[in-house]
């Protein structure tokens, strides 16, 4: 019998060695419970065993190419109370300029270079979900993927 966190590992493997030719992204969305590692039912594992198979060097198909994880789970058990503020009227106008140094131009890249991971909450914290609708982080993800404009 294959573990949970066997079966998890060996799809996310399976996934990295597809051609990912004519794909544009690469989009994963992970639910399962955490603390410093995520959860499957049987035993723990750490969070970037999720995007390991990914990296350039590994699907080279993907290189260049934006690869997001989205990760609702637990990442300790402190709770985050907020903070109270009030609105900020106007807005603050970035330097948009370079510092004037130049750059020469690479053939290479960073094997993690396009990765973004988003996570439901800071490391350490809790993760709030509601058992019938799930949580705010994953509804407004589906919110704003759907076709609906809103």
């Amino acid at each position: 019998m294959t573990s949970k966190k066997a079966e998890v590992l060996e799809t996310l493997e399976k996934w990295s060695k597809k051609d990912h030719t004519d794909c544009d992204c690469l989009m994963i969305v992970i639910m399962t419970h955490g603390d410093k590692e995520l959860c499957a039912s049987d035993v723990s594992y750490p969070v970037d065993s999720l995007w390991a198979n990914f990296v350039g060097n590994k699907c080279p198909s993907l290189i260049g190419k934006p690869k997001i994880f989205f990760i609702q789970a637990c990442r300790g058990t402190a709770v985050d109370d907020g903070v109270k503020y009030k609105p900020i009227h106007g807005r603050v106008r970035l330097n948009d300029q370079m510092d004037g140094r130049n750059f020469k131009e690479l053939n290479s890249s960073p094997p993690m270079a396009d990765l973004l991971m988003m996570y439901s909450t800071n490391e350490g914290f809790y993760s709030f979900r509601n058992k019938e609708k799930g949580s705010w982080f994953i509804q407004s993800l589906c919110k704003e993927l759907s076709d609906e404009p809103s």
